[in-house]
């Protein structure tokens, strides 16, 4: 929505945040990555796509968010340590949405861990693509991303009849089928391809002008 405030944490390439901010002009995100190189790159695809007003913040991860404005929506790419997650889930806003992906099992069982204490919903994603193999063909999958998405509140609100079943079906499925688009547009080998030039750039957008979450390197800290 307009105004609304993004905090993209392990931004790595910046992905997200400048979705967020091509969807809308009165929307402001901030890009967190305690990676020089990598906030280097995500200013440069900030200034390529058309977003220099992006906020990138080089910093460690548990240090910076204390002191950061209240947002309203934040996704932990890269980097979702108990602490981050955490201190995420305190600072939204009521209503706020927190979307955390994982590819290694130590990170999804922290998230699993979140969910049981906040609710939200849990998915497993993956997608394959076919290539050649000699003169033949087989499919190659990409590295499986499991995602934890929750709204702030609304398992609470759900449980006291303050949100309608029908109401919380269909936030829910506005949120798995914004996964499932971002899913789409994965890297097809899932090793974190870094974005350096705007040709780069210009290769992972896709419909609509969004660029592929999959960009970002995984942090395995």
């Amino acid at each position: 929505k307009p105004a609304e405030l993004l905090w993209d944490v392990g931004a790595g390439a910046g992905s997200i945040a400048i979705e967020w901010l091509r969807s809308d002009p009165g929307c402001r995100a901030i890009a967190i990555d305690h990676n020089l190189d990598r906030c280097k790159r995500i200013r440069g695809n900030a200034e390529a796509l058309g977003v220099p007003s992006l906020d990138v913040l080089h910093a460690e991860v548990a240090h910076a968010l204390a002191s950061l404005p209240q947002p309203d929506a934040i996704f932990v790419g890269g980097g979702a340590t108990r602490e981050t997650l955490e201190q995420s889930w305190s600072a939204l806003r009521p209503g706020g949405r927190l979307v955390v992906h994982a590819v290694t099992v130590e990170t999804e069982m922290i998230m699993i861990e979140c969910w049981k204490r906040h609710g939200g919903e849990l998915f497993r994603l993956s997608v394959e693509h076919l290539e050649p193999i000699g003169r033949y063909h087989g499919w190659r999958p990409a590295r499986a991303v499991v995602q934890w998405s929750a709204i702030k509140d609304l398992e609470f609100d759900r449980a006291m009849g303050k949100v309608s079943e029908s109401d919380f079906t269909e936030i829910s499925t506005r949120l798995r089928a914004r996964a499932s688009r971002l899913l789409r547009q994965l890297d097809p080998l899932g090793d974190g391809v870094e974005l350096q030039g705007v040709a780069q750039v210009d290769d992972r957008v896709g419909e609509g002008g969004v660029l592929a979450a999959a960009a970002d390197p995984v942090d395995e800290r």
